[in-house]
This record gives C-alpha cells, structure tokens and sequence, in this order.
C-alpha cells in the first residue's frame, strides 16, 4: 500500500472510519474490536500499519502509520487510558508485530507471518484469547505406543507394582516413596488433584507409570507438568518422549507456558527435560515431608515446543 496524503483514519461517532487511496475505504463498529496492534512488512512502501481485530476467526482491519488523524485515534477510542502502548515501529529490521490494546495481551505477536514478510494468521496468543479452548486437566490421550488416561483409584495396586522399585525414588527428593505407607499418600493427592493421568502401553493396557497436570494459572495461561515416573525398564527409550510429546501437544491448546518442577539433585529428570526442549529458569526450596528440598524449574513455551504449530 503505498503512502498517500488522502489517507485518513478517525472515530466517527461509536465508528472507526477509514479513508484511503483509491476508494479505499472501511467502517468499523467501536464495540466490534477485540484487539488493537501493529505491524511492519518488508517490500512495500508503507511498511507500518496499526491493525484492528474484529472477530474470532482472524479477520482484521488495516491502515498505514501514515493515515492522518492516526495520533489522536487511540486517545479518542479510551479502551485503555494510560495503559496502552504508544504506537510506534513493532520492528523496524524485518516483518513484526505486538499487540497495544488490550493490556493483558500488550507485547504479545499480533501475527504470524509468511516469509515474504506478509502477515498470515492471528498469533497463537491471540487466536486462544478470542476463542479459548476448553481447559482439560484430565484428557484422554493416545499415541503410537501410549495411552494416557485419568488416574482411578482401582489403578493403585497396578501401579504400586511400578512405584515399590527402590532404585526408581534414589535421585527424588523423596526417596521412600516406594514404600507402601508413603505411595498411598502419593497415590491419595494423585486422585484429589484432578489432574492425574495413568500411562499405559497400548498393546498390553499394562499401567507402566503416570504424570499430572497441575498448578493451571488461567490468568497467565500456564500450567505444570509432574509428579511422573514410569517403570525403569522404560528408561531411556521413547516412553517418556511420546508421554511428554502427548502430554505438551495438549496443554499447548490451552496455555502459553508448561512448568517442570525437578528435585535439583535428580539429573536423570533433569536431562530428560532438557532433550525435549525445556530450559532451567529458577531455583526454589519446597517442603518435602519434613525437609525442605531444593527444586528446580524449567519451562517450555508454546513458542518453542516444535510441533505447536504443526497439529
């Protein structure tokens, strides 16, 4: 779109107006915008334009940083006095974008671009802010090898033949866990959290271990992702790979971020995390039992997860 001095943009009543080259024109209901951002392009004579979002489905309109009136629009809508974002060049080097308004979305991506520096799609953040999806802590997930299903108490013995290998709990934080007094209080808060899963081979239905879904942060879109452990003749292999694999594909439909809380001496787990793409962010004490214990968090985004955008 190339720069013109005929393009204007203003509020017009309970509308925002725009006027541009060519006949070029839209009218947008002030109580239809659901998102207000900018972005840059690469290749064309305007490259900054501010974009309003109307609707769910990605659908948005346009007009250049150049439009006329474009400085006192902003003010004049009063969606967010005094928190916006001034507008300004989102990224002058290459094709980017942010979000101004509303403030709990200001900074994210606005879009996803082509590589021809065209905007394709709504961000991810964006796309689960119109239209959330269902939070589910307790799916049932299946996979080429797995199943993953919430956690009945009729699974306790099954999986008390997994948990009583001593060598299993020698790097955890608590390391009598394979005793059955102990388990049975894991096993109890499993079942109250509302978000524990079994994982069985599919070929067998043999319950080989289990991990949770927990701490759901619905105003940061985060969740947790612990309390694992499977059989140690799955160690090593492609077990904890595909129950990861499932595990973030789901909750990637819902939140943002995924946290790993890890006993810092259990560098078995630790490595585990680390392969699939998680980075250490922080240290923390937690009481385990009677002791206090040192924890480790690490963290994946939606961002980073390789197949978040691939499903």
């Amino acid at each position: 779109m190339a720069v013109c001095d005929a393009t204007s943009i203003a509020l017009d009543g309970d509308a925002i107006v725009y006027a541009g080259p060519e006949g070029a024109h839209w009218r947008l209901p002030v109580a239809d915008v659901k998102v207000i951002g900018e972005f840059t392009t690469r290749g064309t004579g305007e490259d900054h334009f501010l974009a309003f979002v109307a609707d769910a489905d990605g659908g948005w309109f346009q007009a250049p940083g150049s439009a006329a009136g474009l400085d006192r629009l902003l003010p004049a809508l009063r969606l967010c006095p005094g928190t916006a974002t001034p507008p300004g060049r989102a990224n002058r080097a290459a094709s980017g974008s942010r979000v101004l308004w509303p403030q709990e979305l200001a900074g994210h991506e606005l879009f996803e671009f082509r590589p021809d520096g065209v905007p394709a799609r709504l961000g991810r953040s964006i796309s689960q802010y119109l239209r959330p999806a269902p939070v589910d802590l307790q799916p049932t997930l299946v996979g080429e090898s797995l199943a993953l299903r919430p956690l009945r108490a009729a699974d306790f013995d099954a999986l008390y033949a997994v948990a009583s290998d001593p060598l299993l709990w020698e790097q955890h934080p608590e390391p009598t866990r394979y005793q059955r007094p102990v388990f049975e209080g894991f096993f109890s808060g499993a079942l109250a959290s509302g978000g524990a899963l079994a994982v069985l081979q599919r070929g067998s239905g043999k319950i080989i271990g289990t991990s949770r879904y927990y701490d759901w942060n619905a105003a940061r879109r985060e969740v947790a992702i612990g309390y694992t452990f499977i059989g140690r003749q799955h160690w090593g292999g492609a077990v904890n790979r595909e129950m990861k694999r499932l595990m973030l594909q789901h909750a990637f439909d819902w939140a943002d971020t995924v946290w790993f809380h890890v006993g810092r001496n259990n560098w078995r787990s630790r490595k585990a995390l680390e392969k699939i793409g998680a980075s250490y962010s922080h240290e923390v004490s937690r009481v385990v039992g009677d002791t206090v214990q040192p924890y480790v968090h690490y963290r994946i985004s939606a961002a980073q997860w390789p197949e978040a955008g691939e499903r």
